[in-house]
């Protein structure tokens, strides 16, 4: 795979409620061999509410390198209580990637 490669995943649809927020965590496993090669990927994450493309909202952006640490982040929804969104994760890398092993160890809402 050549630069410029990534993945995208998309959530659910989900009706925001007040006090929601969005937390996961952001990283490098090793790979089968116990390294991590190549590792240098941006982790973002974009939001759009009911459906319209017009209103994709970059929410969080990560530039990550083999630091052995994950990436903890923590973000507030209220903005968009009431609202229907669409959560899309998108790892992108910026080298080759096919020796890249990074991870969204998880991914959660909770109030």
């Amino acid at each position: 795979m050549g630069k410029g490669n990534h993945i995208i995943g998309r959530f659910p649809d989900y009706k925001v409620n007040a006090g929601d927020f969005l937390f996961g965590q952001v990283g490098f496993i090793a790979n089968p061999g116990g390294n991590c090669e190549n590792e240098d990927v941006d982790f973002r994450i974009n939001l759009i509410v009911g459906g319209d493309l017009s209103t994709v909202t970059i929410l969080g952006e990560w530039n990550e390198i083999r630091d052995d640490f994950m990436k903890t982040f923590e973000i507030d929804l209220n903005n968009y209580k009431g609202d229907s969104v669409q959560v899309f994760l998108t790892v992108i890398a910026k080298r080759n990637s096919d020796k890249n092993f990074s991870v969204w160890d998880f991914l959660l809402i909770y109030r």
